[in-house]
């Protein structure tokens, strides 16, 4: 039976579970006893006896091993694992205990499902199974072929389909998540109602698969699957591989695609997967650690090398803009508890700069007139690792990441992009009603990665936005609060460095491998576990076989060790081995540790629970749960409106640096927090709840200034002075009195900020000043680069540089009649964005790129210098580095270089730049940084416009959507056939993935899109013939113009 969770932490309690009839008092709807205040699990620490399971017998039938509700209308006792004969011991040092649970099924599932004017499903039903089931059903209706697909690529299952090109994928899957097994313990980890949710959904998924296959006439079988038994044989032997996870029927002399029975494990899989992508923070040690390497060797001077260093990864801005306010951000709750943030425990490191990396680069005896180091451990240590090493495992993060992009492109699997929100007090409301906006940004494509639904039953009333194979409403709304997340960019991670026991194996994919490493003086045996991996091209008749440079065509099952480092200790686990060095002295190793680790489930645990939640304090349990990383935004009916930054935070060790790798052999482990705990929620401490300035907001905004608050995903900006969400900060504090459609109105203003990776339109404010100045001193200087016979446009240009950015700042304008100016317009049609955008790259391209082609440069430090380890590291400068050397001593970041990054030429640098700019502009070649990806797997230019007049560069942003272009995300070869479509195109700027805006009034008004359309479903007409659903593609023209759709919850 289902425990409270008083019982999943060993105490004893009364035994509730969802079905209990509600007459029982004793029981709630989330499962806890007598409507009692639920007890949040622990965010990892320590277990007693939890260390080791029994793990399943590999060879036994996969219903017997491990699912719940495999008859219809039956309770089964589930306790997953525990009770099976063991083979071999499961590590879970770090996941939470099991939950055993009576999951009741439904014989005839009491599910109702309509669909609106959208083709949205709204959800009608009985239990909470019904829920899960229905949930199912509609997903499968909607998204079979890419749930399919995202499935695949969850459980490291590609090659299966697409053959030995995705072998490489499929192992970092596994390498990177768990084994069946694992998976297993994770489900079985989570409370009964959200057991009952997913077992209901895979239910869901599966009957309707039967269902379709079961009718002669298949029109309800993706048109995909037609084409794929095809393209599984085309690999190379006209062959269907066996041991796989789907099966190929034949109906007739047509062959089609299967899939395979759901399993509980996949939606464990795809919530691993998930947590993983949007909520991990680090991975850049490395190249980091190359970068320092970089400037030692093109500078020749270890501490310039340094200071260099600092100035581009800096370790804590103060003047860095944060969600949190500085001030005022708790006030009293209305209708619930009012949360008091835990104590900052003292940090276990001072972040500060270095006192001396030197140490990194330079033998202990030179460095007798520097100050000590904080983090000489560690440095002592990394001096001891060859540049060639750290190249090495830099060239495997960087293949990893390069393929997990090519993963989200072809299979629509999650990869980490942006997100934003805000959110409006009553106070500042023109109907004195909270308002929310949520943004998640995931990349686009038809389908989208995203679905919609609403489900209307005693157990669920909510909906909102869906990822397909998840059964839970994961930015949405309730019919009392609503809800939406962003990505948190915290460090919670450490990529250590092993050193290995010397001779080691020379070959890490061969039958005999295994390895030491060294931890506290002696040596240790990696765990290590073998994968098969099964794909198209395969001879199946032959026994699987390591092929460390991959398996040839006809070659058998490939057979693929994983290894990792101390996975059943929790003081000592340094995660999965992500790359070898076994030809260094002493062999290395990398490992990467994340505070999440086999604890997913506890993230899964919380998402899926807001959809049940029923209060502010229901829903901050919720959020308390969640160990990756995760920002959280809530606003509900009671005027509430609350900020939490989400995830485990771990107890870094003294000394540690966390931009850097760490040294794996015992001098910094990970430790335990005041009272004894490993991991404790960020979201105690990070919080902003009825702020008084009466508003919040966040783009992957630095949570607070905490002394714990480390930066771990510097893809961009880097937390600093100038952010892109200070645009959304300037709107909302220059607004007394928003409106819903004002709401809507910030998005276009923000949303049409540039897409590139810097987001350049958010620095014009704080740089165009800067260039002004420049241009100033030039002008009284009467030099050459102002002079109007050589540059006549420039005077115009720096005129209307000006005018813009004023125009920014201009709240009159904004602002008309007290609501944002459904006329204004920052960036689209304005030549100011056009020109402000091509002088950014132009001038990273002169002070840090070794100048623009054929031109002299004049600037001190270039990191694009190939001939030095073949990398180019432009892309780690930044604006805010920029900011940094320009304000000097008064900056947040004072620059630590004693050189002079101009080389005594700041000015000429600034305008020097934009003469490059105006010449791009006026050009008609391609424009650097504006290119595209096309539908055909091309790629498009925008080129400059071809005239002098600047007045006639406005900005348009590039066409990159193509909503024609079906299953994108795939391969649109296997939408071949399919009658034209007439979506069309659309600019993607800096858009979101779901958009939704909410009013919490009585009822919450809400509208909403998920471009292009709600469905994935192409109809099969024939041999080679198909037909686009219209819903795939009916909410193009609303992103295209800003408009919304209402958001259909309905009453309870």
């Amino acid at each position: 039976m289902c425990p409270d969770r008083g019982v999943q932490r060993g105490r004893p309690g009364r035994r509730c579970d969802r079905h209990t009839p509600r007459s029982d008092a004793a029981c709630d709807e989330r499962g806890r006893p007598g409507g009692a205040p639920a007890r949040a699990l622990p965010v990892g620490g320590e277990y007693p006896g939890r260390a080791l399971i029994a793990s399943a017998r590999l060879d036994a039938p996969w219903d017997r091993r491990f699912d719940c509700a495999v008859r219809p209308g039956l309770a089964v006792i589930c306790v997953f694992l525990a009770t099976v004969p063991a083979a071999h011991a499961l590590c879970t040092a770090n996941a939470s205990p099991q939950v055993a649970c009576k999951i009741k099924t439904t014989k005839k599932p009491k599910v109702r499902i309509t669909r609106d004017g959208y083709g949205v499903p709204h959800v009608k039903a009985r239990s909470l199974y019904d829920v899960g089931y229905g949930m199912g059903q509609a997903q499968a209706q909607d998204r079979l072929f890419q749930m399919e697909l995202v499935r695949k690529s969850a459980t490291g299952n590609v090659a299966e389909l697409f053959g030995r090109d995705f072998l490489s994928g499929d192992a970092d899957a596994r390498r990177q998540f768990y084994s069946d097994e694992e998976l297993q313990y994770l489900v079985s980890t989570v409370s009964c109602p959200i057991q009952t949710l997913v077992q209901g959904f895979v239910d869901g998924v599966n009957a309707y698969v039967d269902a379709i296959y079961a009718d002669a006439s298949l029109a309800n079988v993706p048109h995909e699957f037609f084409f794929v038994p095809t393209g599984i044989r085309l690999q190379g032997n006209g062959t269907i591989p066996s041991g796989v996870r789907y099966t190929v029927e034949s109906f007739g002399s047509t062959e089609v695609y299967k899939p395979d029975k759901w399993r509980t494990t996949d939606v464990a899989a795809i919530g691993v997967l998930l947590a993983g992508r949007f909520g991990s923070g680090g991975g850049r040690q490395l190249r980091q650690a190359a970068l320092l390497n970089y400037l030692a060797a093109k500078l020749g001077d270890a501490t310039a090398a340094r200071q260099v260093f600092e100035d581009v990864r800096w370790v804590s801005d103060p003047n860095a803009t944060t969600t949190v306010p500085k001030s005022g951000a708790i006030n009293k709750v209305k209708g619930g508890k009012t949360p008091t943030p835990i104590a900052d425990a003292t940090p276990a490191v001072t972040p500060r700069p270095f006192a001396d990396l030197l140490a990194l680069l330079v033998p202990p005896s030179a460095l007798a007139d520097v100050k000590r180091d904080p983090y000489r451990a560690q440095h002592d240590f990394l001096r001891t690792v060859a540049p060639s090493t750290v190249l090495r495992g830099l060239r495997a993060a960087n293949r990893m990441e390069r393929e997990a992009k090519e993963l989200n492109r072809k299979f629509g699997v999650f990869i980490k992009s942006g997100s934003n929100s805000w959110l409006v007090s009553p106070t500042r409301s023109a109907s004195k009603k909270a308002l929310l906006w949520g943004g998640p940004q995931e990349g686009y494509g038809n389908p989208n990665i995203d679905v919609e639904m609403y489900i209307n039953s005693k157990a669920m009333h909510a909906g909102g936005m869906m990822i397909a194979g998840v059964p839970g409403v994961l930015i949405g709304q309730t019919n009392k609060f609503a809800f939406t997340t962003t990505s948190g960019e915290i460090d919670n991670s450490t990529l250590f460095v092993e050193t290995l026991q010397s001779p080691a194996a020379p070959e890490p994919q061969a039958a005999d491998a295994q390895y030491q490493f060294l931890l506290n003086g002696s040596y240790a045996s990696m765990d290590r576990r073998t994968e098969t991996f099964h794909y198209a091209g395969e001879d199946s008749s032959k026994p699987a076989a390591y092929a460390p440079a991959g398996p040839a065509l006809n070659d058998g099952p490939l057979l693929f060790n994983v290894f990792r480092v101390n996975d059943c200790d929790a003081a000592h686990f340094h995660g999965f081995v992500m790359e070898f060095d076994l030809a260094a002295s002493p062999p290395r190793a990398f490992t990467y540790k994340t505070a999440y680790w086999k604890n997913e489930s506890s993230t899964v645990q919380g998402f899926l629970e807001y959809g049940l939640d029923k209060d502010f304090d229901q829903f901050q349990e919720s959020v308390h749960k969640v160990v990756s990383l995760h920002n959280f935004f809530f606003a509900d009916q009671k005027g509430n409106i609350a900020y939490w930054s989400a995830g485990a935070r771990p107890a870094f060790p003294d000394g540690f640096d966390d931009r850097l790798p760490a040294d794996g052999t015992g001098s910094q482990e990970w430790g335990t927090h005041p009272g004894g705990a490993r991991y404790v929620p960020f979201s105690k401490s990070l919080l902003s709840v009825n702020p008084t300035q009466g508003w919040l907001t966040n783009w992957n905004t630095k949570p607070a200034d905490k002394p714990y608050v480390f930066e771990g995903n510097s893809h961009d900006e880097h937390w600093g002075e100038v952010y892109r969400s200070q645009r959304m900060e300037f709107l909302l504090q220059n607004s007394q009195t928003m409106s819903l459609k004002d709401v809507e109105e910030i998005e276009r203003d923000v949303g049409t900020m540039d897409g590139s990776t810097d987001t350049i339109r958010a620095a014009a404010p704080t740089l165009v000043p800067f260039i002004q100045q420049a241009y100033a001193n030039l002008q009284a200087a009467s030099d050459p680069l102002v002079g109007p016979s050589t540059h006549p446009s420039l005077a115009q240009v720096m005129q209307i540089l000006g005018d813009w950015n004023a125009y920014l700042a201009d709240t009159s304008q904004i602002f008309a009649n007290g609501h944002y100016n459904p006329a204004y317009n920052p960036s689209r049609g304005q030549p100011g964005m056009s020109i402000f955008f091509q002088w950014w790259y132009a001038l990273k391209q002169n002070l840090w790129g070794g100048g623009m082609p054929g031109a002299v440069y004049i600037g001190t430090v270039d990191f694009t210098d190939g001939s030095i380890d073949g990398n180019d590291y432009l892309g780690e400068t930044t604006y805010n580095m920029l900011l940094h050397l320009l304000r000097g001593p008064a900056s947040g970041v004072p620059q630590g270089y004693a050189g002079d990054y101009f080389g005594g030429h700041k000015d000429q640098i600034l305008v020097e730049s934009m003469n490059d700019a105006i010449a791009l502009l006026s050009g008609a070649d391609p424009l650097p940084e504006m290119g595209f990806g096309t539908c055909a797997g091309t790629s498009d230019a925008v080129h400059g416009f071809g005239t002098a007049d600047p007045t006639q560069w406005g900005w348009q942003p590039p066409q990159d959507l193509d909503f024609d272009c079906l299953d994108d995300f795939a391969s649109n070869l296997l939408a071949l056939g399919t009658k034209p479509t007439t979506f069309g195109k659309a600019p993607s700027e800096n858009r979101s993935t779901y958009m939704q805006a909410l009013e919490l009034g009585k009822p919450i008004r809400g509208e909403n899109v998920i471009p292009p359309g709600q469905s994935g479903f192409i109809r099969h007409l024939g041999p080679f013939m198909g037909e686009a659903d219209p819903h795939m593609g009916d909410q193009a023209d609303l992103f295209r113009t800003f408009t919304y759709k209402p958001m259909l919850l309905g009453s309870k």
